[in-house]
């Protein structure tokens, strides 16, 4: 039996051999033909077959068809997700004999041109198989930094790729895949996607505005993840985003010298808004934001509001004198010029259309003098109530909180009748019988002596404690973060350690003595780069700080908790809540001066206690005061100036910075560990195997997916390689 076994295990080596060889001698016709029929055994061979073949050979699969027919096969197979283990094999069978179709310049040039061709590639990413798609991203990777047209032909199949999913940007399926994938070297890959993507613009404007898209879907955050993860792939590509993205802040200085942080959402509204602020201008900008507030983010159309608007902006820059003039001889007016169409719409008032004429209705059996939606409003509220309308008014007359209820007391006084419904109701001497609910309850209602100001009181009751509970915790909350800020002398030894580097880096010039500086410029500290794109002179005093000694951001911890929550809210906001509660506490007692006797009893005791907390609160404000001119004198700021919540506010994001600062100290001193080990590790291996000298990429006739592939995977020429095709 066992030599049996063995007997036929040779005859089908044999055989197999004897077909090897049949089939590695088919011409490009044969294997073309066997794609109508795109099995994992086909790919097989034909994967085989492309990786012994020559130009010649290649030539004639290509022009035979045979790139078009594996396209097609990817459309065929990925025609609906592919879930199922056998059909993510032909799949990745599929692109792995693309990747070993398009390795040389001939079939990188077929590859790109035409538009479909790479639309269909991509459509092998709906997928759930990790391998397959790790491949496609990496051959698109290559294609963005191959060349221009390779370029605009990937982000032309992203866009069709978000379309056909119905998804609402174009790099969503990159970032989404690196937030939910687990396998480290397909994150690596992404990543280089991501990179590619954004270095392969030549133009810095260009960039940045990639960049910031996919920052806007939470890049960022993913990065400094990824940075956590112990992978030497991962790392470089981590830092390729980093340095490129520091070189294209730092060129868009130089492009703007002296003028705003041109990436800065805040500093370039800031300054467009003083520009035209107390000018003509300044009442056509606000109509501008007015509109824009109406845009709804969560509203995919938005997306196509925003790129007119963008488009607009664009197009009214490139106005000229010139064509106004034209248009005014013409008799056209600005918004019909060819720079305003389509934002005329945008931007234009809705005129309201006139309601036609609604047929009559019949009268109701009952009688409604409330308008209709204040008798509906008033009948839904009303059902909350199991109790009768007279009962109703008997409860509100007890003035027991308890029995009616802070949400029902609360809900009464929002449907309290006016005082022109109170005379319609009054003046009414018709059959009351008929009345409809809402009109026999204010009916009711109204014939309660001082009925509002019972109700009025009754919630200004529930309500006081609550604001007052709710205020002196944020009052004490500033009084405390005065009283730490006067007295914490880690603070005030890190403010002198700020001076004196501030003082060592200006040495020379106009700063170079200088006795002190503004709080407000702390959190500049942060803007202030290193020669490392990731480490700020804030990142160094934090450093230097612990390493002089180990307690010297103690003030962080023990300034923090009442900052924080001092920078919630504003002295203003605060005295202003204050103030409505007292005016709401000296209407009432106001009010009182005209109720009946029993009125006065129930909130009489009240009164007096709201009374005496609101002088308790105003005392606690002068505290405040005095505590403001102990910080300015403290801080040598101008009194006129100085504003406490601003200050507050400005230590508050200092004091996040510095924790930040402290872990990603932490973090980068354990990446460079490790990074100086993998540098040990390269420089060995590359004495053992000495590095032969390499040709420009546009002078490669074949491998060069690879070698495209292996330099993005180092990091390295990103920024341009071959030139545009054709």
């Amino acid at each position: 039996m066992d030599r049996e076994s063995s007997k036929w295990t040779v005859v089908r080596q044999l055989l197999g051999k004897v077909l090897q060889q049949q089939t590695d001698e088919y011409k490009p016709e044969v294997y073309v033909r066997m794609l109508r029929n795109p099995s994992i055994r086909v790919f097989t061979l034909l994967k085989r077959r492309l990786k012994k073949s020559d130009n010649v050979w290649t030539e004639g699969f290509l022009n035979g068809g045979g790139l078009e027919m594996l396209l097609e096969a990817i459309d065929v197979i990925s025609s609906r997700r592919v879930t199922k283990f056998s059909e993510a094999l032909r799949l990745l069978e599929c692109v792995l004999c693309i990747e070993r179709l398009v390795n040389s310049k001939l079939g990188l040039s077929f590859l790109i041109q035409h538009d479909s061709h790479i639309k269909k590639l991509v459509k092998a990413l709906d997928t759930t198989d990790t391998l397959v798609k790790k491949h496609v991203f990496d051959l698109l990777s290559a294609l963005c930094v191959y060349s221009r047209e390779g370029y605009r032909l990937t982000l032309n199949a992203l866009d069709s790729y978000k379309t056909q999913k119905k998804q609402r940007y174009r790099f969503s399926l990159i970032v989404n895949e690196l937030k939910s994938a687990d396998d480290i070297p397909y994150r690596a890959t992404l990543l280089a996607v991501v990179n590619c993507i954004i270095v392969a613009n030549e133009e810095v404007k260009d960039r940045v505005t990639v960049r910031n898209e996919f920052i806007g879907l939470g890049i960022l955050d993913l990065v400094a993840d990824l940075r956590n993860i112990d992978d030497e792939k991962v790392i470089i590509q981590c830092d390729v985003f980093d340095d490129e993205k520091q070189s294209d802040d730092d060129e868009i200085v130089k492009l703007n010298p002296g003028c705003v942080d041109i990436n800065n959402h805040r500093e370039v509204f800031n300054a467009v808004f003083h520009k035209v602020y107390n000018t003509p201008l300044s009442d056509i900008f606000l109509n501008v934001l007015q509109t824009l507030l109406q845009f709804d983010p969560n509203n995919p159309i938005s997306d196509v509001q925003w790129n007119i608007v963008e488009t607009s902006v664009k197009r009214a820059f490139l106005i000229d004198e010139k064509q106004i003039k034209r248009a005014e001889l013409q008799g056209a007016k600005l918004e019909e010029l060819p720079q305003y169409v389509g934002s005329s719409e945008l931007f234009c008032r809705k005129l309201i259309a006139k309601a036609q004429n609604k047929p009559k209705v019949k009268p109701p059996k009952e009688i409604l003098l409330l308008d209709p939606k204040r008798s509906m409003n008033t009948n839904i509220f009303l059902k909350q109530f199991k109790e009768s309308h007279s009962e109703i008014v008997a409860m509100i007359k007890e003035g027991d909180i308890d029995k009616i209820g802070p949400e029902r007391l609360r809900g009464l006084q929002k449907i309290l009748p006016v005082e022109d419904e109170v005379t319609m109701l009054k003046e009414f001497d018709g059959d009351k019988e008929k009345l409809g609910n809402a009109e026999k309850f204010y009916v009711e209602l109204i014939q309660l002596q001082a009925f509002d100001t019972r109700i009025n009181g009754l919630v200004l009751k529930d309500e006081f404690k609550q604001d007052v509970s709710a205020i002196r915790p944020n009052i004490e909350s500033v009084v405390n973060a005065c009283q730490h800020l006067l007295h914490n002398e880690s603070f005030e030894m890190f403010l002198r350690y700020v001076l004196e580097t501030g003082n060592f880096m200006n040495a020379g010039g106009y700063a170079g003595d200088a006795k002190g500086f503004k709080i407000s410029s702390l959190n500049k500290l942060r803007d202030t780069r290193a020669s490392n794109p990731r480490v700020t002179l804030l990142h160094y005093l934090v450093e230097e700080a612990e390493k002089r000694d180990k307690d010297a951001l103690a003030f962080v911890g023990e300034l923090y908790p009442d900052l924080n929550r001092a920078s919630k809210f504003t002295i203003d906001a605060l005295t202003a809540e204050v103030k409505d509660v007292e005016d709401s506490v000296s209407k009432l007692d106001k009010n009182l001066k005209n109720c009946p006797a029993d009125v006065k009893n129930q909130l009489k005791s009240f009164l007096q206690e709201a009374k005496t907390e609101i002088k308790s609160l105003k005392k606690d404000f002068k505290t405040i005061d005095s505590w403001t001119k102990k910080l300015v004198k403290y801080f040598c700021e101008n009194e006129k100036s100085f504003k406490l919540d601003e200050c507050i506010e400005t230590l508050n994001t200092f004091c996040e910075n510095i924790q930040r600062c402290k872990k990603e100290n932490e973090e980068r001193k354990v990446q460079e560990e490790k990074a100086e080990r993998r540098k040990k590790q390269k420089l060995a291996a590359a004495k053992a195997s000495p590095k032969q000298p390499t040709r420009p990429i546009e002078q490669e006739e074949d491998n060069i997916l690879d070698r495209l592939r292996a330099e993005i995977r180092q990091g390295i020429n990103l920024r341009k390689t071959a030139p545009s095709s054709g």
